[in-house]
């Protein structure tokens, strides 16, 4: 291949001659880089007129729902306010007919409230009954278990006496309490008369005297809630003893006690009218009197050493048994660890199994 040249071109850099093949190439790459920025700039503007033309679509699009937006609103708006105006209208109407009725409502209303008004009072005044028969039966119920409980522990503490329960609806105390001996020999009568009240009445004194020269009884105790302000727990008023529900067990065998005791004065007394006389006195007199209250002390000291006993003995009950089972809980624990050494080989021990040792 003749390889063309340029007479007396010489290349700047280097001084070697300029072919003519040199210069139509560089002649050629000027060509194609113009032509391909021709290209990538047309693509350019084209790619803007496109970008432009979405825009304007989207802009005319954006438009049209501004448009639909505000024509759906304006149309909204005016039903509203055909809407109001029927409203109006409407309460305009009912107003008028409110206003020509309201003289025939207001005096219906009238006579509606004084019918109210008078069922109101009636169905007060009944409520006000039942609140009271229900009140009077709840204090009944009331008493009725205090007085059953009393019956029942008292024919615990002495099975050998009577305890008779007077019927209801029948005057006279709750319980009649016939004292007997060990002979079975009747010594005396004990009327009891149960209050389960959250107010003490002095009237209750002369009822439990009535009671008890009714029943021919000797003595007369009434068990209450609530006691007068003289009284600590126990005490004597006017003859009739008053007690509270903690102390009445030990003022009943006191009582019990001096019948017997009186009892059997008597007894050696008989046929002796003034012997008889002093025995009367001395169940009436301040003697007799303390020595009661002197033996219902002893009684309450006696219960109150009881429960203390009761009380450190259940203590000490539960210590030992809290000793007892970490100790068998120790011996189990032992027993596992040499059982695991061992295997199979140790014999069972019944007692620590499962069954508790059962055949």
């Amino acid at each position: 291949m003749t390889t063309r040249t340029l007479n007396g071109v010489k290349c700047p850099n280097c001084g070697t001659e300029i072919t003519l093949d040199d210069v139509l190439a560089q002649q050629f790459r000027e060509e194609n880089e113009a032509r391909v920025a021709a290209l990538a700039k047309h693509a350019e503007e084209q790619a803007h007129q496109h970008a432009a033309l979405e825009m304007q679509y989207i802009q005319a699009q954006l438009a049209e729902e501004r448009n639909k937006r505000i024509e759906a609103q304006e149309a909204e708006l005016e039903l509203r306010l055909k809407e109001t105006r029927l409203d109006e209208r409407e309460r305009e109407l009912d107003l008028e007919v409110l206003r020509r009725t309201q003289k025939a409502v207001d005096e219906q209303t009238d006579l509606r409230l004084r019918e109210k008004d008078k069922t109101i009072t009636d169905l007060q005044t009944k409520l006000d009954e039942a609140k009271r028969v229900a009140l009077q039966g709840s204090m009944q119920r009331q008493g009725e278990v205090l007085e059953l409980d009393i019956e029942e522990q008292l024919g615990h503490l002495f099975p050998y006496d009577l305890i008779a329960e007077v019927p209801k609806g029948k005057r006279g105390a709750d319980i009649v309490h016939t004292v007997r001996n060990h002979t079975m020999r009747e010594c005396g009568a004990i009327v009891w008369e149960m209050k389960n009240t959250k107010h003490w009445q002095a009237s209750w004194i002369d009822k439990a005297k009535q009671d008890r020269r009714a029943a021919g009884a000797k003595l007369a105790a009434i068990i209450s809630v609530a006691l007068p302000p003289e009284i600590a727990e126990f005490g004597r008023i006017d003859g009739v003893w008053v007690t509270s529900l903690r102390t009445w067990p030990a003022l009943a065998l006191a009582l019990r006690e001096q019948l017997i005791d009186v009892a059997g004065a008597q007894v050696a007394a008989a046929g002796k009218h003034d012997n008889a006389e002093l025995l009367y006195d001395y169940i009436a007199g301040s003697e007799f009197k303390g020595r009661i209250e002197t033996l219902v002390e002893a009684f309450k000291a006696l219960l109150a050493q009881l429960d203390h006993e009761r009380a450190a003995m259940e203590r000490l009950w539960r210590e030992r048994e809290k000793q007892i089972k970490r100790l068998m809980f120790s011996t189990a624990q032992i027993v596992g660890d040499i059982r695991g050494i061992t295997g199979p080989e140790m014999l069972p021990m019944p007692v620590l199994e499962l069954n508790g040792g059962a055949a």
